[in-house]
């Protein structure tokens, strides 16, 4: 399914870059406006190292951005709302026996986000250009994983409880891209990065 998508996104790359070989220069020092979708996970390889059992986890998320255009880099700003996408299932640390196992499930768990970004950028055509840069930022955690104890089955047992997460998170990443103007001022933009576990997006915006 991962591989599907990359290849899609490849695809709409090389669609975008003929769509912007021919568009004229846009001018810097101009602010910009725009929306984004961004898709998130956590390897399955990075949770082996602390859980020797655990399932998927995963967040879909969506926000709006704002941001100035200086001559080598952009400030950006963004507020976003993400949706976790976690499997309800059994769960063990490292070195825990079976009798620490534990159930969890998503009650509707999600994080709303602030955060800005100083972001470099190479207008390698006119119409074409790379970014890089890191992030930082706060989120609000809302909802509830809910947790059980687990029998030998792997199966939740007894009454569940909510598992305590602290309610706000310091968050820091980077994000890099391309983004590809089309139309003089429209702004069509590949995202990738590290924000909220590995990410992937895709971002639209008009630069005033």
């Amino acid at each position: 399914m991962r591989i599907r998508s990359f290849m899609i996104a490849v695809v709409c790359l090389f669609i975008f870059a003929g769509l912007a070989a021919s568009a004229p220069v846009v001018d810097e020092k101009k602010p910009a406006l725009g929306a984004h979708f961004m898709y998130s996970f956590i390897p399955d390889s990075f949770l082996s190292m602390a859980y020797q059992e655990h399932t998927s986890i995963s967040a879909l998320g969506y926000g709006v951005w704002a941001s100035y255009g200086f001559t080598q880099f952009d400030a950006l700003f963004q507020v976003n709302n993400w949706t976790l996408m976690m499997d309800d299932g059994a769960w063990r640390a490292n070195g825990d026996k079976k009798k620490y196992r534990y159930w969890m499930e998503n009650d509707n768990f999600g994080m709303a986000d602030f955060t800005t970004s100083i972001l470099w950028k190479w207008r390698v055509h006119p119409a074409v250009e790379p970014y890089v840069g890191p992030s930082m930022g706060v989120g609000f955690l809302y909802g509830h994983l809910k947790s059980w104890d687990s029998n030998d089955a792997g199966k939740q047992i007894g009454e569940p409880t909510n598992k305590e997460l602290p309610p706000v998170l310091p968050l820091v990443g980077f994000l890099g891209g391309c983004r590809f103007y089309p139309v003089p001022n429209f702004r069509i933009s590949a995202d990738l990065g590290f924000y909220a576990g590995f990410a992937g997006g895709v971002s639209l915006g008009y630069a005033f």
